[in-house]
């Protein structure tokens, strides 16, 4: 049996959540595959949330002293990197990884996982797993980069592939599962909105999802228990709710490329606007109803929506069908194997 230390691979990313659940979940997902290989670490903002989900799947971590801003936080970086003998920096923070990655020592290796956020190319390897090609155009500032655009390298847990629903799966029904998952936080508690606007439909039955940010109000807890309705909080089998699903409403995240992966009817709304694009491209390529800015849309899209996927039996098979040409969800084993073949040479 080989003595062998491990490579040591330290993983920075957002966990405010202002900037939602998406870069964190990603960036657990690709950790939970890299620690067969790798001694894994993270570096975070202090997040109590964030925290917890490190500590529960015992996911070592150090925390950024408040005194450092993305300013100056490579100094901070530069410290872990050497003090800590890193091999590898993994950085998942939107237009800030350029900044960082231009001020760190050169000799570190650097991956940045972007969708978007960036358009010079200062990492070693970069992952855009976008479908938009206007998002894929970098300027390349280390002639070392390489970049690996589209979907077919999205990050995604297998069991959303393990789990895709069948054809057979979409066919007329007395009544409907319809789940509701608008992200990792509803600051603005949109999905009791969208909760409310569908009391009236006698034909279905709702699951409501709220991710890690989320908190719960009042308001809503005495809905939710008035109305008997099927609540899921920050769960990490997410893709259980959505296999028994008929249709989902989503945002345009991350769940949003998800279920398109599981091939599963989707109403869609841009929660952020950066989400915008995602959603018109999915939508301009078959798969999902997108209904809009979650600002912009009246409480009777959603049901008109709703009312058109129940309905229609084939436009619901066609997002199925669609789907498979939009996203194979083999993306994590493609990038783990990149990252090994990378650390190797």
């Amino acid at each position: 049996m080989s003595n062998k230390k491990k490579q040591k691979i330290l993983i920075r990313c957002l966990t405010e959540p202002s900037k939602g659940f998406g870069h964190l979940s990603r960036c657990l997902v690709l950790s939970k595959s890299l620690q067969n290989f790798f001694e894994i670490e993270f570096l975070i903002n202090k997040n109590p949330n964030a925290i917890n989900k490190l500590r529960k799947k015992n996911i070592k971590f150090t925390i950024i002293p408040k005194k450092f801003n993305f300013r100056n936080e490579h100094k901070f970086i530069q410290n872990i990197l050497i003090s800590n003998k890193i091999d590898l920096i993994i950085f998942d923070m939107r237009e800030y990884s350029d900044y960082l990655i231009k001020n760190l020592y050169s000799n570190v290796k650097s991956i940045s996982l972007d969708d978007a956020w960036s358009n010079k190319a200062y990492a070693d390897l970069i992952f855009n797993v976008t479908n938009i090609p206007e998002y894929h155009k970098y300027e390349i500032k280390n002639l070392k980069s390489k970049l690996f655009l589209g979907t077919k390298y999205y990050l995604a847990e297998e069991n959303f592939l393990k789990n895709q629903i069948r054809y057979s799966d979409i066919k007329s029904k007395k009544k409907y599962r319809v789940t509701i998952s608008l992200g990792g936080s509803d600051p603005s508690n949109f999905s009791f909105k969208v909760l409310k606007s569908l009391q009236n439909f006698k034909n279905i039955s709702i699951t409501v999802i709220f991710g890690s940010f989320f908190k719960p109000n009042l308001e809503l807890n005495d809905y939710l228990k008035k109305n008997k309705i099927c609540v899921v909080y920050d769960s990490p089998n997410i893709w259980k709710s959505f296999r028994t699903s008929d249709i989902v409403i989503s945002n345009g995240g991350n769940t949003l490329f998800e279920l398109a992966i599981m091939h599963i009817p989707t109403i869609t709304i841009a929660m952020h606007k950066h989400q915008i694009p995602y959603c018109n491209s999915f939508q301009s390529l078959g798969f999902g109803i997108y209904i809009g800015y979650w600002k912009n849309i009246s409480l009777s899209k959603v049901q008109n929506s709703l009312n058109l996927l129940i309905n229609n039996v084939s436009l619901r098979r066609k997002m199925f069908s669609n789907s498979k040409k939009i996203i194979d969800g083999k993306g994590l084993s493609r990038v783990i194997r990149i990252i090994k073949n990378y650390l190797k040479n």
